[in-house]
């Protein structure tokens, strides 16, 4: 539409002079956290699909489109600023970025780790090639092989581990809701035996981590397992991949049996 045009332009001429807006960047940070509310309740109170009328779920992919296209203009901006200490809520602002790379959207997953690694943190730089390599569907399972979990053959440095292990796993879980073309070897049952038997490599007192990226999305909402506002599709999803981790782990997962129950 020519409103969604507009945007565009505005956004693509504060791209341009991105140095200059950040001396000025407290509005956009503003703006950005309260889209990102606004965002996140319309997603969480949307209810399963096949409940509703066919109008009401075109003016929802409308809006989730358009809320799409503006979450990455928003990223796209912040991925330009060359001072990260310099922007306000800094820690807030990475700690939302780092939280996107859960998005089962690739694109979305790329412009947020662009925007994490403006702050050019020691832990990250290292592997960033690693984890845009894993965000892309072309080398996703090539970069699989490569990147080992494995303690005896992780490319990690052990020093670094903890902090890279928040920003990769939220990436590798999201691929397990991403389906790419109809082969059997991206089937999303294939895709989430792939993603599992690469989690394996994880040590005990890691797994943690793990079932935080699983439960926080139902966490964040303050929900049960019997709560009507969560889509029948997400709840199953859930389910499957509590499942299928334990099967994975039992053991390991018992211990945090706790956690996977919201």
């Amino acid at each position: 539409t020519d409103a969604i045009m507009f945007n565009s332009l505005v956004w693509q001429t504060l791209w341009e002079a991105a140095g200059i807006v950040q001396q000025r960047s407290r509005p956009i940070v503003e703006m950005f956290f309260h889209f990102y509310k606004v965002q996140s309740q319309s997603l969480s109170s949307t209810g399963d699909e096949t409940t509703s009328s066919a109008q009401d779920g075109i003016s929802r992919r409308l809006s989730t489109h358009v809320g799409r296209v503006q979450l990455l203009n928003f990223l796209q901006f912040f991925a330009k600023v060359t001072n990260a200490a310099g922007l306000p809520h800094g820690a807030a602002l990475k700690d939302t970025f780092i939280g996107l790379l859960s998005r089962a959207d690739p694109e979305v997953q790329k412009h947020a780790l662009a925007s994490i690694a403006i702050w050019k943190d020691s832990y990250l730089m290292p592997y960033l090639g690693n984890l845009q390599r894993l965000i892309d569907e072309k080398t996703f399972r090539e970069e699989l092989a490569k990147f080992s979990l494995d303690a005896t053959a992780s490319p990690i440095k052990p020093e670094h581990r903890p902090q890279v292990l928040k920003l990769l796993i939220p990436i590798i879980m999201a691929k397990m809701s991403t389906r790419k073309g109809k082969s059997s070897q991206n089937s999303l049952k294939s895709r989430r035996a792939t993603v599992m038997a690469y989690m394996a490599g994880l040590r005990k007192e890691e797994v943690g981590v793990l079932i935080h990226t699983m439960v926080s999305p139902l966490a964040s909402l303050n929900v049960s397992l019997d709560d009507a506002t969560v889509s029948q599709s997400k709840m199953a999803g859930f389910l499957g991949l509590s499942r299928s981790l334990y099967q994975l782990m039992p053991s390991t997962v018992a211990e945090f049996l706790q956690e996977l129950i919201p």
